[in-house]
């Protein structure tokens, strides 16, 4: 039993190592998402404009055709005013070209709007994509400080992912589930009694516990936070410098 308490000692000494190596990134990882989550709003919200500004450059363009045949018909109206025979045909003929006229009028100031429109999304995309292009350089700094810390770390933490593959086959299946559950839980999983009080939570062991505890005959957890108790000489005899 000493053999698995001092193996699951061990474990936690790789994991508190592995959490190290982790927290060496900071919070790059979360700056590098958060930059690549902003960089991707600002790239739609251009593409946006950009598909507005097309829309209202082919509205306009089949506005200008439209004019253009509606003035056609409006030459031909104020021609044909010279043939009319009669009254009735003369309403007719000036019905057609104020309509004609009214037409046009609101296809050019809607011409009008539509150019005010596409002047607008222009501004809009020159003042964001200076932004975009800042964005992105800032990315790329923080990528490149990401994969030198990683770069860094990786061969220190395969060595210490290897190693803890290694040693947890020494321990039964219900030790490591227990492990694992107060480690996610707790962050720590295995302490050692410190002062006469639990490392972890720092609630008092009684003596008695305290002594069998020391005999490393059984796995003993703290009956308030769960974790692992260990006795202070085995965590010395793990390689580990502990207060008594």
């Amino acid at each position: 039993m000493k053999n698995r308490l001092l193996t699951l000692y061990k474990l936690q000494q790789i994991d508190k190592q592995l959490d190290e190596l982790k927290a060496r990134s900071g919070d790059l990882p979360v700056v590098v998402e958060d930059l690549e989550e902003r960089i991707k709003g600002v790239q739609e919200t251009i593409e946006q404009k950009m598909a507005e500004k097309s829309t209202a450059a082919t509205k306009r363009e089949e506005n200008l055709a439209k004019i253009i045949k509606l003035q056609e018909s409006q030459k031909k109206y104020k021609a044909q005013l010279y043939q009319v025979r009669n009254n009735r045909e003369y309403d007719a003929l000036t019905k057609e070209i104020d309509f004609t006229e009214a037409e046009m009028s609101r296809l050019e100031k809607e011409n009008e709007a539509l150019l005010g429109a596409n002047s607008k999304y222009d501004l809009e995309i020159n003042d964001l994509t200076p932004f975009l292009k800042e964005l992105t350089g800032d990315l790329d700094v923080k990528k490149g400080e990401l994969k030198s810390i990683l770069s860094i770390n990786e061969k220190e933490f395969k060595r210490l992912s290897d190693n803890r593959d290694e040693i947890i086959k020494d321990l039964q299946p219900k030790e490591i589930q227990h492990y694992e559950k107060v480690r996610k839980a707790r962050g720590k999983a295995v302490v050692t009694i410190q002062r006469g009080a639990c490392g972890g939570c720092f609630s008092v062991v009684p003596s008695q516990r305290q002594l069998e505890i020391k005999r490393n005959d059984r796995i003993y957890t703290c009956e308030y936070c769960g974790r692992i108790l260990v006795a202070r000489e085995l965590a010395i005899e793990a390689g580990d410098v502990v207060e008594g």
